[in-house]
Order: C-alpha cells, then structure tokens, then sequence
C-alpha cells in the first residue's frame, strides 16, 4: 500500500483512501519517510509550509506534492521559485499547476450563481 505523508498536517490521519484503482494509506506520521522497502509519496499543505521543516533528503524516485488553495501571498515563501521548484507536483490556483484548482469549496452550480446577501 503506498504512503501518502502529509508532511504538514491536512485532513484526516491514518486512512486507507481509494487511489484510482488501489488503496493509499494517508497519514502525517513523519517516521514513514524512513521506510524503504514502502512506497512513499509527501505532501505539503501551503498554508502551514516551513522552509526550516522539511526532509532532511530528498530524492528524485520520492515525489513531493504542494496543495494550497489560497493565494500565495498568504505564505510569502510560496511566491519564490526556488521553493517552488522543490515539489515535483503542485496543486494551487497557479495555470501551471499540475493539476490547478478551482473554486474547490463551492459545493454546486447554485452556490456560484446564487445571490450574495451581506449581513
């Protein structure tokens, strides 16, 4: 079963998930990331990103993923290249995200097309 660590911590921890035709085991348990005969892959939410905690390696057969739904602005490190070309995938609200994110928290067509009423 291959491992998906969240390497800053995001939803839930210690779940066997559906990966398209095989289960993922998602978990933020960093003692994975020193198993090697398991299948890992790390993930990185944007928003609680540290450059100062990240693996200590890294590794060109390990993928690391970036998800982060809100502007870059709201972690300044994520506006610099450099940090950005650390993650062999990304899934942000950039175009050039490997698989780029849209209105992700609306529910339904009637959410974004519904009136907006302020209190």
């Amino acid at each position: 079963v291959p491992v998906i660590l969240w390497w800053t911590p995001f939803g839930n921890d210690g779940k066997l998930r559906k990966c398209e035709n095989h289960l993922c085991y998602f978990t933020s348990n960093r003692s994975f990331q020193y198993h090697r005969k398991i299948s890992v892959i790390f993930l990185f939410y944007g928003s609680n990103l540290q450059i100062n905690d990240l693996p200590e390696w890294k590794s060109d057969r390990v993928p690391w993923g970036l998800m982060h739904e809100e502007s870059p602005r709201n972690n300044p490190i994520l506006v610099q290249q450099k940090t950005l070309n650390l993650f062999t995938y990304s899934s942000t609200f950039s175009r050039f995200s490997d698989v780029p994110l849209t209105l992700i928290d609306l529910p339904g067509i009637t959410e974004l097309l519904g009136k907006y009423n302020k209190l």
